[in-house]
């Protein structure tokens, strides 16, 4: 949905949609892989992947404020509020690492 809106209005931010999915899965996965062996490797993996992700929507925001326009107001207050849901995820990671380091 945040997609389709997206490629429709040039504004729309699409940063902080990501980073509150990225927030959503990671507390989905760590619940889901809580107690089992497998748990350190897919945090791993899921961090990876959803961090490559949200680096890539931001670059996206960047080179299009790169094209002469600037940063706009709009654009600024979702890097913002996506850095926060970020900050979040990672946290929960940390957690998660520590946890599954101390358990061994």
């Amino acid at each position: 949905m945040l997609v389709l809106a997206a490629s429709s209005l040039c504004e729309f931010p699409p940063v902080a949609g990501m980073a509150l999915v990225t927030l959503g899965a990671t507390a989905t996965t760590l619940d889901r892989f809580r107690s089992t062996a497998v748990r350190l490797p897919v945090v791993i993996a899921h961090s990876v992947v959803y961090g490559g992700l949200y680096l890539l929507f931001v670059a996206v925001v960047l080179q299009n404020s790169a094209s002469g326009r600037g940063i706009g107001p709009v654009a600024a207050v979702d890097l913002a509020a996506s850095l926060g849901l970020i900050a979040l995820a990672m946290n929960l990671v940390v957690w998660a690492l520590r946890s599954a380091c101390q358990a061994e």
